[in-house]
């Protein structure tokens, strides 16, 4: 048989086993007789022996008439896949010394262009590509139309049932990564929440939490990230007994830290940085408001009014009994002083001490005058 009649068949197993050539369905019968061709179809190796056939499909109880029942599967088969005329040298199935092979040569399967599909989006990631990577992982998830294998009976068909299931859970929660690391967080969070709410979806699930934390993260949302992760371990705790993994407490460290990168990616990190050219600096006034004339006192007054170095912070304390006039000769020294260097701002914080302290402390207030008040 020529390749050409091959391109025409087409088998999916990611879901109820269907088979159909040029469009059309067909007819594989019984559930037991399609596992025997899913047996075929995803056993690795060139021939599946007729032992592996029989524990694979009936398990610990197969029929009393052992390897004779086997022809009476693979015929109909043959009859239902092979294009008219194929013949057994054409055919889809071939025998061979004990054996059984299924031959995919132009055979359409979506299981391999599952594997396809998933290289691309691995290598679209690997590349950097996120958005062509995060297409790759949707084209790819639609493949599956359910269940995998749904309904099929034996031992190697639950196997791979849950090893392909397996593989969906893993390619959902690498589209969504990719979401995020696109900044697309809250696209993320829709996605988890239909993936969480699935009836086969894990409530212990520390990946997708992690995920979600990430996602609520990325739009903002720190606290309901802390709150998800306390939910989780908390759940772990009372109904497992055990405390969240490495992903999971690492993902929570990096909440805590408000890690951007580790969280969102370099990308986002990046575009949400703040600028990095320096703010000026506010200043500070708290001194009390307008105190009256300050007579005397000109030594200290010179001394609080000494300049400075550039950028450099200068700490003074003036201490007395209550009544002295430390809070006359601060205000003091902020009109006197810092109105005449109102082009070096600082910050003036009321500091005093004293050994009988008034109720409440002091009020701070704005100095009043216009070069203070362009400081404040």
């Amino acid at each position: 048989m020529d390749g050409g009649s091959h391109q025409r068949l087409r088998i999916a197993v990611l879901g109820p086993v269907r088979a159909w050539r040029d469009g059309t369905p067909l007819d594989l019968g019984p559930v037991r007789r399609q596992a025997v061709l899913a047996a075929l179809v995803l056993r690795p190796g060139p021939l599946v022996s007729q032992e592996q056939l029989l524990v694979g499909v009936w398990g610990g109880q197969p029929p009393r008439s052992g390897r004779r029942v086997l022809p009476s599967y693979v015929y109909p088969l043959r009859k239902a896949l092979d294009a008219e005329g194929a013949g057994r040298t054409g055919s889809v199935i071939r025998s061979g010394r004990g054996g059984y092979s299924f031959v995919g040569d132009g055979v359409r399967l979506d299981v391999a262009e599952l594997a396809e599909r998933v290289g691309e989006a691995q290598r679209a990631r690997a590349s950097g590509d996120l958005a062509t990577a995060m297409d790759r992982f949707t084209e790819a998830l639609t493949l599956f139309r359910g269940e995998p294998l749904a309904g099929l009976p034996g031992p190697f068909a639950q196997g791979e049932r849950q090893r392909l299931s397996q593989r969906q859970r893993t390619l959902q929660r690498e589209r969504l990564e990719c979401l995020v690391l696109l900044g697309r967080s809250a696209d993320a969070l829709d996605d988890l929440a239909a993936v969480s709410a699935l009836p086969e979806s894990d409530p212990y699930d520390e990946s997708l939490t992690a995920l979600r934390m990430r996602a609520l993260y990325g739009s903002g949302r720190q606290v309901a990230a802390l709150s998800a992760y306390e939910d989780m371990r908390e759940r772990l705790r009372d109904q497992l007994g055990v405390d969240p993994g490495e992903e999971l407490r690492r993902v929570h460290q990096a909440v805590l830290r408000r890690d951007d990168e580790q969280l969102l990616g370099p990308a986002v990190a990046r575009s949400a940085a703040p600028s990095d050219r320096p703010r000026p600096r506010r200043a500070v006034n708290e001194l009390p408001g307008d105190t009256g004339r300050l007579i005397g006192r000109e030594p200290e007054l010179a001394l609080l009014t000494a300049s400075s170095p550039p950028e450099s912070v200068s700490i003074v304390a003036v201490d007395g009994t209550a009544g002295v006039g430390k809070t006359a000769l601060r205000r003091s020294e902020c009109c006197g002083g810092c109105c005449a260097r109102s082009a070096q701002p600082t910050a003036r914080c009321l500091t005093t001490s004293t050994n009988s302290p008034r109720p409440g402390g002091p009020q701070p207030a704005r100095c009043g005058c216009s070069s203070c008040s362009t400081m404040c």
